[in-house]
């Protein structure tokens, strides 16, 4: 007999013994270890189970260069859990953070859809992560509250509920300020040609066709500043009033270079421009440079900053930034739509939505945010001065006499 007769001749039977005990080892293997995929009826089912423990998944960032900010994030919403239950709302919070093996943000969502008292899950992460869970979160039933995120491809998914107002609706806000300070004359919009400027410029088209704001474009794109294009002389006078319509790493820049230019007017630069930007850029940022950041109007009982930051060190043996305020007002703020029992998957976007609006704005420590009848997210953010390392607006000045 040749040998790839008897070869298969054995190969037959081999794979039946291994098909077997593929077999057997399935149904020894615990459920937890091969879940399946649910099927849509059972998926819709979960829509109406009551959960009176619900849970809240986070779902934090676990690149290097996140993990100190996730961190204070999820001190922050420890925090605000504590305070809930000393309110009587209970919740547990459910970090799926990965040690040893790290997991896709996906896998991890996976997690979170397997066990039916999940109520919602919390995703500070970066848009390339919450891509690649939005849709099977929308499968699940799972609602996404994404804090801090103003990208604007988050808007009108059912599945996702931001925090932050969409670069679009700041572009608007923008208009409104600048209207303001122009007062019936002209404005100016320097913008980058990229989509995060364009987006910007959009908005801000917006808001000027409302407010009747006259303004005209100045485009200036990274080849420019890299070429030195020199600044035209009409946006430094005394009478400009600009708005810095693009991402952070060229907002910085145009800021070095308005400044070396000697620029005089007012120029306000998207809440993106962050501290690090600034650093990076400038040894001193001039007073007629302004950023739109959350303003803190007022505070629920009991939650001052001071309130806050000695709660939090008493915990934590540390200061907290303004990640851990975001945490803290993010579980917070879901309390209050948890406070009536039961709860389901399907009412817990409508009552989130529900629990604010124009005129009961929630008013958290990193700032004030409501949804309109639509579910768009809307945020208070007001033109501030960055000075010693502080972002600082007239309305923190206030407050702090009443140390807060």
């Amino acid at each position: 007999m040749s040998a790839r007769r008897l070869k298969g001749r054995y190969l037959v039977p081999a794979l039946a013994v291994l098909i077997a005990l593929a077999a057997v080892a399935y149904r020894l293997l615990p459920e937890a270890v091969l879940p399946g995929p649910q099927s849509p009826e059972s998926s819709r089912a979960g829509l109406d189970r009551p959960i009176d423990a619900p849970r809240l998944v986070l779902l934090l960032p676990e690149r290097e260069e996140f993990r100190a900010d996730a961190a204070m994030f999820r001190m922050g919403a420890e925090l605000a859990v504590m305070r809930l239950a000393a309110e009587n709302v209970k919740v547990t919070l459910d970090p799926t953070d990965s040690e040893g093996q790290p997991l896709t943000p996906g896998e991890r969502l996976s997690v979170a859809t397997s066990n039916p008292d999940t109520a919602l899950v919390i995703a500070p992460l970066p848009l390339s992560a919450l891509s690649e869970i939005v849709t099977e979160a929308k499968k699940a039933h799972l609602l996404l509250v994404v804090p801090g995120n103003s990208h604007q491809k988050l808007v009108d998914r059912s599945a996702v509920l931001p925090l932050a107002a969409s670069d679009r609706t700041e572009g608007a806000l923008a208009a409104s300020v600048l209207s303001g300070w122009a007062s019936g004359g002209e404005a100016v919009v320097i913008y980058d040609p990229g989509p995060y400027g364009e987006v910007l410029l959009a908005g801000f088209a917006e808001g000027a066709a409302k407010a009747g704001l006259k303004y005209r474009r100045e485009r200036l794109g990274r080849e420019d500043l890299e070429a030195g294009k020199p600044m035209r002389p009409g946006i430094t006078g005394d009478d400009t009033f600009a708005w810095l319509a693009g991402p952070p790493d060229w907002a910085a820049v145009m800021a070095e270079m308005l400044a070396r230019n000697g620029a005089r007017g007012r120029f306000l630069f998207p809440s993106s421009c962050t501290e690090p930007f600034l650093d990076q850029f400038l040894l001193a940022v001039p007073q007629n440079f302004f950023f739109l950041k959350p303003a803190v109007s007022a505070v629920a009982a009991g939650d001052t900053k001071r309130e806050f930051r000695d709660a939090f060190v008493r915990s934590y043996r540390r200061e907290p930034n303004r990640d851990a305020c975001i945490g803290y007002d993010c579980v917070r703020w879901i309390g209050t739509a948890l406070r009536d029992r039961p709860i389901t998957r399907r009412s817990v976007r409508e009552r989130l939505i529900r629990a604010t609006g124009p005129d009961n704005p929630y008013h958290g420590l990193s700032g004030t945010f409501y949804f309109d009848e639509r579910g768009t997210t809307w945020n208070t953010l007001e033109p501030s001065n960055y000075v010693n390392g502080k972002f600082i607006f007239p309305r923190e000045r206030e407050t702090a006499q009443d140390g807060r």
